[in-house]
């Protein structure tokens, strides 16, 4: 069964970060009084800025060739325009404009040639890494409501989309080498609904982790050491066996769902902090699709899709963060596009700063917690008629249906450009 994305909502997270995280200040006037004009919307985030009082002195007539209209005889110059769109939309249109310079100037060394047409071709496929496939979809018409949600203009987007166009040509070439066996069972797997059979043990404290280590170091069966020193107690007399799940399987969480997957049959994972607790898992098997063959060829041009896709997006986001290198080169001229680029660093490194601390912090409080239970005295185990000898994990995962077969794509997953 192929799982569409929600349109819009996806769109806000792929675009995460290219607006301004936060209003930049009012915008540059000589003269400024504190009304804004009545109506002043700005699509690009910003609080309305100040605008300049009437100049009551006499002046030379304005020239024509800066004078955009005239309302009552009051020119409207060109400007005062030019002025509130470099604030509003100059920053976002500026950083845009340097990544576009960058991939063209990889592609003139690479010998690589985009043209309007790779340009004009490139809005689907730029949309579809945002909204995922999607059938019979007017991008053109959607666009609008896609700009004003993340907040970005045109200009801005229009970039990143002749930005992508670049990638994409280097890109191409380089997409045979990964296209292994391999890789495409692993991407018919999740596509189809593969299974992992895993055993865990589950840990209190970073204290615990060694004594397990050390065991399975000394040649100790995982499951004998999840016996003896797993704090699951329904798991753990089972040598911390759970239940066969798939990738979208409600349980176990998705972080044990993630270790599973990229393990081989037989390794064992680092440990895997999940909630309150430490775990490591040991793979014990994948139990491949039965409803849908990994032979057919119909079957293998969707998994190629898929896996295009999913490359292309990945290999795309990993060439903007290529680029992110060559933030300590960028000089920003203008005072007021160079004043909100240095606020929006600073915001960006006051997050970042942030987040860590916040980590730290509930790893420093986790620790703290488990020492203390450690002290307390345990209660006794309840009467063996009260204790359940099993547990259910989640819901029975499902498998795709008998002759199901995704449409081209697949769920590839969102990326959001730099």
């Amino acid at each position: 069964m192929t799982r569409r994305t929600p349109l819009i909502p996806l769109a806000a997270l792929v675009f995460a970060g290219c607006a301004p995280s936060a209003p930049p200040a009012d915008p540059p006037a000589n003269v400024t009084n504190t009304n804004s004009l009545p109506g002043d919307v700005n699509p690009g985030g910003a609080k309305p800025g100040p605008v300049k009082s009437a100049d009551t002195r006499p002046s030379a007539a304005p020239q024509a060739d800066n004078v955009l209209a005239t309302v009552h005889g009051i020119p409207i110059r060109r400007d005062d325009v030019e002025r509130r769109l470099m604030f509003y939309y100059g920053l976002d249109v500026v950083l845009q404009e340097i990544q576009l310079q960058l991939a063209r100037d990889q592609a003139k060394k690479e010998g690589i040639t985009v043209t309007p047409e790779d340009i004009k071709a490139e809005l689907p496929k730029s949309m579809t890494m945002i909204l995922g496939p999607q059938d019979k979809v007017d991008y053109e018409a959607l666009l609008p409501q896609i700009l004003q949600t993340v907040k970005m203009s045109r200009p801005a987007f229009d970039a990143w989309v002749e930005t992508n166009a670049y990638l994409r040509k280097i890109i191409e070439p380089k997409l045979s080498s990964l296209m292994t066996e391999q890789v495409l069972r692993d991407a018919f797997g999740i596509l189809y609904g593969e299974k992992a059979v895993i055993r865990h043990i589950q840990l209190g404290h970073h204290r615990d982790v060694d004594a397990v280590i050390k065991r399975l170091g000394e040649g100790q069966k995982f499951e004998d050491v999840a016996k003896a020193l797993s704090q699951d107690k329904m798991t753990g007399p089972m040598g911390g066996e759970l239940p066969p799940f798939a990738r979208d399987a409600r349980a176990p969480v998705q972080a044990l769902k993630d270790a599973a997957f990229a393990l081989a049959p037989g390794q064992v994972s680092d440990p895997i902090k999940v909630g309150e607790t430490i775990q490591i898992i040991k793979l014990e098997r994948k139990i491949a699709p039965v409803a849908i063959k990994f032979e057919d060829p119909e079957v293998q041009q969707i998994v190629r899709a898929w896996v295009y896709n999913s490359q292309i997006t990945a290999l795309i986001r990993a060439f903007r963060q290529e680029f992110q290198k060559a933030k300590p080169y960028i000089q920003i001229h203008d005072a007021v596009l160079r004043d909100q680029f240095r606020q929006r660093d600073e915001e960006a490194n006051a997050k970042v700063k942030s987040e860590a601390e916040l980590r730290e912090k509930m790893a420093q409080e986790h620790d703290l917690a488990a020492t203390r239970a450690s002290t307390q005295p345990l209660l006794p185990p309840p009467p063996p008629s009260t204790r359940p000898a099993t547990r259910t994990i989640g819901a029975a995962p499902s498998g795709a249906p008998a002759g199901a077969t995704p449409s081209a794509g697949g769920r590839p997953p969102a990326t959001r450009p730099g």
